[in-house]
């Protein structure tokens, strides 16, 4: 009963904290070819951090840096090693992504538990795909918005993913809020398309 209530509250956020007279606001990020792009060397050391099955992800991490061979109209070619990118069709390879990204993610959290005592700016992943919420004041969510965004675009990178510049999107109820996060985003060298 109490998971309905807040999946329930979770699903009208938005809505609710605007008939409230309050901002909302979100920045929907999405990596570029996240799997491809995925640095083994990087991915290794989550697995053991995270307390990944070390036997399942070594098995599986000697399978995505196997050597390949390319085959069409009768002819093979084989490639080089990999040494970056998961393969997507790989059931582990979700189990990849999250590794990759928790620990990253993790810090994160609690960065912005520690600079933002109230409101903390929310997170959810899915894979690739992360939505930060954030409601309060106009000056309020601009302030929150600017600090988590470009946070959590470095740890991004800083991880080997590539943020999408077409597709990581800023959305608020109010233009002037929508402006306000764009520029501060764009002096940290964050770009984001935007929307109200």
């Amino acid at each position: 009963d109490v998971y309905k209530r807040q999946a329930v509250l979770s699903l009208y956020q938005d809505d609710l904290h605007t008939l409230l007279g309050s901002t909302a606001a979100a920045l929907l990020w999405d990596m570029e070819k996240f799997y491809d792009n995925v640095q083994i060397h990087i991915l290794a050391p989550q697995i053991r951090h995270t307390q990944y099955p070390l036997r399942v992800g070594v098995l599986g991490l000697m399978m995505h840096m196997a050597p390949r061979v390319l085959r069409g109209f009768n002819h093979h070619v084989v490639c080089d090693l990999p040494t970056h990118a998961i393969i997507a069709g790989c059931t582990q390879s979700t189990y990849y992504a999250k590794v990759l990204m928790l620990l990253g993610i993790k810090a994160h959290i609690e960065r912005m538990a520690l600079r933002f005592t109230r409101h903390v700016p929310t997170l959810r992943s899915f894979v690739d795909d992360l939505a930060q919420r954030f409601y309060g004041s106009p000056d309020q969510v601009v302030r929150r918005a600017i600090v988590a965004g470009s946070d959590l675009a470095g740890v991004m990178t800083s991880l080997g993913c590539t943020l999408s510049k077409k597709k990581s999107v800023f959305i608020s109820s109010t233009q002037d809020v929508r402006d306000r996060v764009r520029r501060g985003l764009a002096i940290r060298k964050v770009l984001v398309k935007t929307a109200t």
